[in-house]
């Protein structure tokens, strides 16, 4: 990963730690809730720094034009989660719950950047990138509220 990208992914992590300790820990007292919370941050640390060397990335993305790839399935992924906090919306907006999917954006975006990687992009494949983005962000709500324990 580039530089640029793992700063970015160091921040998110940051604020999603962040905001999980505001709501979680301070606000609401929902220890277990910060505590899977850091859990899940910690693992998928662990797993990019098994896989890529994170935070001291030893594959490098590529050029630029990937990187402009990366930001439109990054707004793509922002704009599928905002869609489905608004679709989804059975009563009055709630800030916390409109933010909180934001700051796990680029963990759904990680899956997509293995396939932009090292390749030469034609106008279509931005596009079709974009689109799968924005579904990944919008189902990513979906999926984990419907996840849980089988009794």
């Amino acid at each position: 990963m580039s530089p640029l990208l793992t700063n970015l992914l160091l921040l998110f992590f940051g604020l999603t730690l962040a905001v999980s300790v505001v709501f979680d820990l301070l606000l609401a007292r929902r220890i277990k809730r910060f505590l899977i919370t850091a859990g899940i941050l910690a693992g998928f640390a662990a797993v990019l720094h098994l896989t890529v060397g994170f935070p001291r990335a030893t594959h490098h993305f590529g050029p630029s034009e990937e990187l402009l790839a990366v930001a439109i399935m990054l707004v793509s992924v922002l704009a599928g989660m905002a869609a489905n906090h608004f679709f989804y919306a059975k009563g009055p907006f709630v800030v916390r719950e409109f933010i909180r999917p934001l700051f796990v954006s680029p963990i759904v975006l990680l899956p997509l950047l293995g396939s932009v990687g090292g390749a030469k992009l034609e106008a279509l494949q931005f596009i079709c990138f974009a689109f799968l983005a924005f579904q990944n962000g919008f189902f990513w709500q979906r999926i984990m509220a419907d996840a849980g324990p089988t009794t």
